[in-house]
């Protein structure tokens, strides 16, 4: 059949390599380590017959081999994950801190918790710690501590046809928490980082000298120190909706903008020693940030880049990359999963192709000037179209990063399709080489001249407080706007795509990728379901049921918020749905009806909360949830009837013409919804020590 298989030559894909063994890499890792259904594979086999029998080869090679090293990773990670406690119990034993944001700048509120190794009698991993009495920690203090462990969790329980059927992703995280009750000291533990931290302690202290507002060099600090710790709720809440919170992480921007900074500033060095020192530069920031996998990535691109650059090897960069993200595909499977590899590549990608194919114009345009005279008309004219060109690669360098950063299995697994994530992404793209330029002003040029110190304090400050704005006003401005969750395969395919755009060698096959990926992206705006959907989560007997019914638009309707588990898986799976708006109605004013309110607003951009349906007066304790919530409060009743509210059941009618009732049972709490055709839906959530979720579409 593959024989009788004529496939016409001018239709055969001029991949290069690199892509493919990049592409196959990719997969294999994916479905070995369990991050991609197999079923998902159908996509690019159906592309291989246009392969040649050498690429067809190749990329099942790659395949096979990175598919072998995911199940063995896997295999290894769950029986160590099996040594690891599964149940609270008193543990003994010693710990190291591991967590490169620990620092002793008074400036950053100490952590909550610290990224330790733990040893014990039985196993060694590593946890979430936290010391009682607030201990700040810096990198390599090592304790032997007596504590509890609480091992990790999942966010809740998916319940199906009256059953659990599976698990929700954790909501604080795959890693245990350790508490520590009672520890002594045993000094500092000398590591290979310590001597780089001591060097960032110094870099970051010279940073964020003469400040005048301490928001603005607590932010300073955050940026330079790739953490979050201690960023005010409201601007965390913009950055996450708005899909820039990896601004806070040290990856492949932070990367490579320090690695283009560097060159610029050493355009006088003789063209070698420009890209050498540029790599030994980068190497030293990468160690300094802590050597997260997300910086070791994209660092080891841009250092065999500048080295292969430095012994004047052209048009190996994209190549260069493929290579990498192979590397890394077969070394560490569970990382092609990862936001954190999608950022780190895609931006990488981008700025590296734009830096080289910039240079290459530069280069052209300064011999043309030499060889003609300078007022001639056909120099002008060149002049013109260079800069148009200039122009136009500009424009598509920037789309290409921001979809960079926006494509990948790990958007689909992390949702972060809001609407406003990748022009915000662009603007991004854009500001923060600005802000990294001025960064690097203050701590080279501020370091021997005051004036120039204090010019640069303020220059950060003023940017500072402009990134804080742009994007509060993107989170507004986008706010009406919702966009589902879109289907796996989709997202699937327009990963493929995107590598074609940029791997494909013919510019007609690159332009049916870039047709495909815009097909693609028509696809996700128009793909939302005209129904309602219904999420229901229940967590124990003594705490009421929270329901919420989602409206086609995106608006919500939610009905109690018990407890912060609750809310949180809730409003982790509406913002799945594109909810970007929600009004909270309670069946009673008192704090069981309303303690988890305060944690939907990091899910939710608006949210508004009515007066409780019974007509008793609120509680103190009601009252003091909604303000400490942040959410508007109205006194007035919203538009929900309820019909009955007591022993945590509760029924009522929306203004749609739904009737929601739900009911305790001794099997479980019984939720049944009752659409305006006559229609009815019943599921009975068993019992458990974890929010029950259930979800139904209500066609």
């Amino acid at each position: 059949m593959w024989k009788s298989l004529k496939i016409p030559t001018e239709w055969k894909c001029k991949f290069r390599p690199s892509t493919l063994i990049a592409i196959a890499a990719g997969l294999g890792a994916a479905c070995g380590y369990g991050l991609l259904d197999y079923i998902y594979l159908l996509l690019p086999l159906a592309g291989l017959i246009f392969l040649d029998k050498k690429q067809l080869m190749l990329t099942t090679g790659v395949f096979a081999l990175c598919l072998t090293s995911g199940i063995i990773h896997k295999n290894l990670d769950s029986a160590a994950a099996e040594k690891i406690p599964h149940q609270n119990q008193t543990l003994s034993g010693t710990i190291i801190c591991i967590d490169r944001r620990a620092c002793d700048l008074n400036l950053l509120p100490p952590l909550s918790t610290y990224l330790c190794e733990v040893e014990t009698q039985d196993a060694k991993f590593t946890a979430s710690v936290i010391f009682t009495d607030e201990t700040p920690l810096s990198y390599g203090e090592k304790f032997t501590f007596s504590g509890v462990i609480i091992p990790a969790r999942p966010a809740g329980l998916i319940c199906s046809d009256g059953e659990i059927s599976g698990e929700l992703p954790p909501r604080y995280g795959d890693r245990p928490l350790l508490i520590v009750r009672e520890y002594s000291s045993d000094g500092v533990v000398f590591t290979f980082f310590r001597p780089f931290f001591i060097a960032r302690d110094f870099l970051l202290r010279r940073l964020v000298s003469n400040f005048d507002t301490p928001e603005a060099a607590e932010m300073a600090a955050q940026l330079f120190l790739g953490a979050s710790q201690g960023m005010s709720r409201e601007d965390k809440k913009n950055f996450v909706n708005t899909g820039t919170i990896h601004l806070f992480s040290i990856s492949g921007l932070h990367v490579t903008l320090v690695a283009g900074i560097i060159l610029l500033l050493l355009r006088p060095v003789p063209f070698a020693w420009r890209y050498r020192i540029t790599a030994l530069l980068t190497l030293f920031y990468v160690l300094c940030s802590g050597a997260p996998l997300p910086a070791v990535r994209a660092g080891t691109m841009v250092i065999v880049w500048c080295l292969l650059r430095s012994i004047l090897v052209q048009s190996l960069s994209w190549d260069t990359m493929m290579w990498t993200w192979a590397a890394f595909a077969l070394l560490m499977p569970e990382s092609t999963g990862s936001l954190s590899a999608q950022y780190s590549f895609g931006i990488t990608a981008a700025l590296i192709m734009a830096v080289e194919t910039t240079g290459i114009f530069r280069e052209n345009y300064r011999e043309i000037l030499v060889l003609m005279p300078p007022k001639a008309a056909l120099t002008r004219r060149f002049r013109r179209k260079f800069h148009l060109k200039m122009n136009t690669v500009m424009y598509l360098i920037i789309p290409v990063t921001a979809f960079a950063a926006g494509c990948g299995m790990s958007l689909y697994r992390q949702n972060l399709f809001a609407p406003g994530s990748i022009l915000t992404n662009l603007v991004l793209v854009i500001f923060t080489p600005i802000l990294f330029g001025a960064m690097f002003f203050k701590m080279i040029f501020g370091a021997f001249i005051p004036l120039l110190d204090q010019f640069g304090a303020f220059a950060l400050e003023s940017s500072f407080f402009l990134l804080s704005d742009l994007t509060a006003e993107a989170a507004k401005i986008f706010a009406p706007l919702s966009v589902i969750k879109p289907p796996l395969w989709s997202v699937f395919l327009y990963y493929l795509f995107f590598f074609g755009a940029l791997g494909l060698k013919s510019i007609p096959h690159r332009m049916i990728a870039l047709c495909g990926m815009v097909i693609v992206l028509f696809f996700w705006q128009f793909s939302a379901p005209a129904h309602h959907r219904f999420i229901a989560v229940s967590y124990g007997s003594n705490s009421p049921a929270m329901l919420v019914l989602i409206a086609p638009d995106g608006r919500s309707t939610v009905i109690d918020v018990p407890d912060r588990d609750s809310a949180a898986v809730a409003g982790m799976l509406m913002k799945e749905h594109g909810t970007l708006y929600a009004s909270i109605y309670f069946s009673g004013g008192t704090s069981r009806t309303s303690y988890g309110v305060a944690t939907l607003p990091y899910y939710l951009l608006d949210a508004a909360v009515y007066e409780p349906g019974s007509s008793r007066k609120p509680t103190n304790a009601f009252l003091t949830n909604i303000r400490d919530s942040g959410i508007r409060f109205f006194r007035m009743p919203g538009n929900l009837n309820f019909y009955h509210a007591k022993n945590n059941e509760v029924i009522c009618r929306t203004a749609s013409g739904f009737e929601i009732s739900s009911r305790i049972t001794d099997n479980g709490r019984l939720i049944e919804i009752k659409t305006p055709e006559g229609k009815v839906f019943r599921e009975i959530l068993p019992w458990c020590s974890l929010p029950v979720v259930w979800q139904c579409d209500l066609k």
